[in-house]
């Protein structure tokens, strides 16, 4: 890259120096922050295989103990229900209702 023509510019102590005219005009790329991601695979392996533990339920579960119970409870305020008519959520997460949630709570799904 050649930058010939040079600018004084005050340093953080106040001293003038003498930088390219390139740098001035090129700042540095700011990078957004990146959201936290969680795999639906390892999710869903989760909620299969883990038994709920009833006398620790979840800090901010809502209307349930259970991680399990409460993403029921989301499925249906997605407008899921169970296999069978009458049949609540069954808990385990989809890749649209743990999208959903990750909109609403800040974090990206991964397959």
């Amino acid at each position: 890259m050649m930058c010939v023509p040079k600018v004084t510019v005050a340093d953080f102590t106040g001293e003038p120096r003498m930088y390219p005219a390139c740098l001035r005009m090129s700042p540095k790329p700011v990078s957004k922050p990146r959201r936290p991601t969680v795999s639906l695979s390892r999710l869903i392996e989760a909620a299969r295989t883990d038994s709920p533990k009833s006398d620790s339920p979840e800090p901010g579960t809502p209307k349930s103990g259970t991680p399990k119970s409460a993403m029921s409870d989301w499925q249906e305020e997605c407008g899921y229900r169970g296999r069978k008519p009458g049949q609540p959520a069954d808990g385990i997460p989809g890749q649209d209702s743990l999208t959903r949630l990750g909109a609403n709570h800040g974090f990206d799904v991964e397959d």
